[in-house]
């Protein structure tokens, strides 16, 4: 529906707010090709050699403070 319809027309068809079109909308395309920020798949990622913060928030679709923040988590340390 997203390639042929503008969100405020979707938005208008299925009686919600264009910000949560939107927001939808971003989320299932970053849920589709980047992997969930956790432990485990930090830690994957750190295991194929992506290891400097740009290029990790490139891989999680995520930015560079995000990174910041889930590395200085306690899980994380």
């Amino acid at each position: 529906m997203s390639g042929t319809f503008t969100p405020a027309e979707i938005a208008e068809t299925i009686g919600t707010s264009v910000q949560y079109v939107n927001k939808v909308l971003k989320n299932a395309t970053t849920s589709e090709n980047k992997p969930r920020l956790t432990l485990q798949s930090y830690a994957a990622a750190h295991r194929r050699g992506i290891t400097k913060k740009n290029d990790l928030a490139a891989f999680f679709g995520v930015s560079r403070m995000t990174i910041n923040r889930f590395e200085n988590k306690c899980k994380a340390k």
